[in-house]
């Protein structure tokens, strides 16, 4: 997973608060629950040292209207502004921390759930196309058949065969005016994954009309239909299982590489002292990182790449104001200073020393 988007949240001098809230519920008693939860947690945050002008920014994003299916959020925010606000579509635990850096792990753990992705549904009407990143959705377009007969009708006459040909042609244009733009939509936005779904013998014209470049994303499902409400809802449990499958198929990748890496001297780390010597030579290409790191600290300086185990480590590389932080906190932000993807295992297989690990970029 890409983590440079964050630069500029770690661009800023800190201390952060960062606070996770449900807000999956709409009815107006879990409505005044979640605020009577948000006071309580701006109320410890205070007490741990936030001020004032940092709390109200926060406050006040967070009636913010909800997207479709959010069931959390996630704000970050320093200096009296809002540096982070996104959506939360697994539940994450609610929390709130003021600390020296974000605390952005749990975020990011459900962020790697999310790919860009694709949607169209199809009928001999026209079809729906959606495309979205994991920042939310980016492109939508609709076909329709512009007024052309669309229903074939009982007879054997030559009349109604023609009629029959002119419907079938009807067909087939949608259908290759679909396979288009799709085909638009998918080098612009570049999914990980698209899902066909609709009208089963509409769905075999598109994939006939498809650009070859397309075909592998291709998934196709029975699921779903044209309009609004709870027709689309077969679709959307289609779709969110379609992005599982393909996130965990890109994890088992990463997993597999840095096993192999292992078995090569200089190819990969595992554990924090040697992790944090690769991070503060920019060595990184993918940090491995798991809930463990929440639990043990690291010493960091100004520099996103001065960070150690000891005190003495970072003031050995000139900073004066050393702080100690979360080793989560620490590494997350070494890793997106660095260009370094981040990946979040799912299992402990293979097992990371102190939860940490790093596919290298090079070796000494």
């Amino acid at each position: 997973m890409d983590i440079g988007f964050l630069k500029g949240v770690y661009a800023q001098p800190g201390p952060f608060a960062t606070v996770y809230l449900v807000t999956s519920h709409a009815s107006e008693d879990q409505a005044d629950a979640r605020a009577l939860r948000w006071r309580a947690e701006r109320e410890r945050l205070a007490e741990a040292g936030a001020d004032d002008a940092t709390l109200d920014a926060v406050a006040a994003v967070l009636p913010r209207e909800r997207a479709a299916g959010e069931r959390g959020r996630v704000v970050c925010a320093s200096g009296g502004a809002v540096l982070l606000d996104d959506v939360l579509y697994d539940p994450v635990e609610a929390a709130a921390r003021w600390a020296p850096l974000p605390d952005l792990l749990p975020y990011l753990t459900e962020r790697a759930g999310r790919l860009p992705y694709t949607s169209v549904l199809v009928d001999r009407q026209g079809a729906d196309l959606v495309s979205a990143s994991v920042a939310g959705i980016e492109a939508e377009a609709q076909i329709d058949a512009d007024g052309h007969p669309l229903t074939k009708v009982r007879g054997g006459d030559d009349a109604n065969k023609r009629y029959h040909r002119r419907v079938e042609g009807v067909w087939d244009d949608v259908a290759e005016r679909v396979a288009g733009e799709l085909t638009r939509q998918v080098l612009r936005s570049a999914p990980e994954v698209v899902v066909l779904g609709g009208d089963p013998q509409m769905r075999g014209l598109v994939l006939r009309h498809l650009d070859p470049r397309v075909d592998p994303l291709v998934v196709t499902t029975d699921a779903g239909a044209r309009g609004l409400g709870a027709a689309g809802e077969p679709l959307s449990a289609e779709l969110a299982d379609a992005v599982r499958a393909k996130a965990a198929e890109r994890g088992d990748a990463v997993v597999s590489a840095y096993a192999e890496a292992r078995g090569r001297d200089g190819a990969a780390t595992s554990g924090l002292a040697a992790t944090v010597e690769a991070l503060r030579r920019a060595q990184v290409d993918t940090l491995l990182l798991t809930a463990a790191t929440r639990d043990t600290f690291l010493y960091i300086g100004r520099d996103p790449q001065a960070l150690g185990l000891t005190e003495d480590e970072v003031r050995a590389l000139g900073e004066t104001g050393v702080t100690r932080t979360t080793a989560d906190a620490a590494l997350l932000r070494a890793a997106a200073a660095t260009d370094a993807r981040l990946h979040v295992p799912e299992r402990d297989d293979p097992p990371l020393d102190d939860g940490v690990g790093a596919l290298l970029r090079y070796t000494d």
